[in-house]
């Protein structure tokens, strides 16, 4: 059997202290847009402006670079952290050469 807790409220109360990601309360389908027609770059629009409000961004892009994920994370999309994936990619290769 599996015993279920429920949290404290001094538990609820550290929650509700930490940072909310602002896409939390948006449809997640807004962050994977659909082909590249004028509909997919107005919701990349849209959801880069969310992005740009939100207080995890930087952890958001650190995790987004570090799992090569699809569509919208941290304000950019898959093409702009490609491109910041490769002045790295060339870093290392010649450090390692």
């Amino acid at each position: 059997m599996i015993a279920i807790t429920s949290m404290t409220d001094a538990g609820h109360e550290e929650l509700s202290r930490l940072p909310r990601a602002a896409c939390a309360e948006v449809d997640s389908e807004l962050f994977f847009p659909d082909g590249d027609g004028s509909l997919a770059l107005l919701q990349i629009s849209e959801a880069k402006g969310i992005c740009r409000g939100c207080p995890l961004i930087l952890s958001c892009l650190q995790g987004a670079l570090e799992r090569d994920e699809f569509g919208v994370w941290d304000g950019t999309d898959d093409d702009e952290r490609a491109r910041m994936k490769r002045p790295l990619a060339r870093h290392q290769a010649s450090a390692a050469a």
